[in-house]
């Protein structure tokens, strides 16, 4: 697990709103470091002066495999158990019913769950878990937080499964 997507989980818990975190930025530490550099920027300094400073570090990773997926979601179960948004556990049950729904062979006359499908579902299921802790991401004890506690009223919200459901066929 990359330090950024560690410290992103953790800013995200400082500022107490749960947001969703991008699959791309779920990235490893060996593909932080061989992240690019941005363009240069021109910019003030202290004194005023405009000064060329170097292009910000930016990583990402790639999710064109299920095991690509599956890796780059327990690293970002693994961040956000680290950053204290939820545990690993909590964060695996929605990365199950993802991968569940995507490698579920379709009934007959409808296509497989697309990764567009899956993407669309895990940004609605963390729309639906930053509108449960209305009083920003607190303890409730045993090491859980009130995202632990809402993760399975998500995962059982028609707005979420909905997205899941395999399409008919052209």
């Amino acid at each position: 697990v990359s330090e950024s997507l560690v410290d992103l989980c953790a800013h995200i818990r400082l500022r107490q709103r749960l947001k969703y975190v991008p699959w791309e930025v779920c990235t490893t530490q060996s593909e932080e470091n061989r992240g690019t550099r941005g363009r240069p920027e021109w910019k003030p300094d202290a004194m005023g002066n405009i000064k060329e400073h170097a292009g910000e570090l930016h990583a990402t990773t790639k999710s064109q495999t299920d095991f690509q997926l599956f890796n780059l979601l327990v690293r970002r179960g693994v961040a956000a158990d680290m950053g204290g948004l939820m545990t690993y556990e909590t964060h695996q049950k929605l990365s199950t019913r993802l991968l569940a729904d995507l490698e579920t062979p379709p009934p007959p006359g409808f296509q497989r769950v697309s990764y567009a499908q899956i993407r669309a579902a895990d940004e609605k299921a963390w729309d639906l878990l930053s509108q449960e802790p209305r009083k920003g991401i607190v303890d409730v004890g045993f090491g859980l937080t009130n995202v632990d506690q809402a993760m399975d009223r998500v995962l059982g919200d028609l707005r979420f499964t909905m997205l899941l459901l395999p399409r008919q066929k052209a």
